[in-house]
């Protein structure tokens, strides 16, 4: 939606998008570090509050959420890349209705 200049570039709009992509990029850190590389609970509240921004309470949920269960997290990022790899041809092609 960002893309097809939603709400007419609102910054707040484009922020707000960027936010949810740190979010799925953070999402997938914790999991794989997580269930791979013996994160601590400390390592993850610091990544999901300073690096993303989440609020205390959000991260410390996520924390309980992702040591539940592998790969759901990781899975928004995965879905995002594959929805970028299909769209791609379409948005290079002549003619295309899909705008940049």
């Amino acid at each position: 939606m960002k893309d097809a200049d939603y709400l007419n570039g609102d910054p707040l709009f484009k922020l707000t998008v960027l936010k949810m992509r740190l979010r799925s990029v953070t999402n997938t850190l914790l999991d794989i570090g997580i269930h791979t590389e013996g994160m601590t609970r400390d390592e993850a509240m610091e990544l999901m509050m300073q690096g993303a921004f989440q609020q205390e309470r959000e991260a410390a949920g996520k924390w309980v959420r992702a040591n539940l269960s592998s790969v759901q997290l990781l899975s928004y990022f995965t879905g995002y890349e594959e929805h970028r790899e299909l769209r791609a041809p379409r948005q290079s092609g002549a003619g295309a209705r899909i705008s940049r």
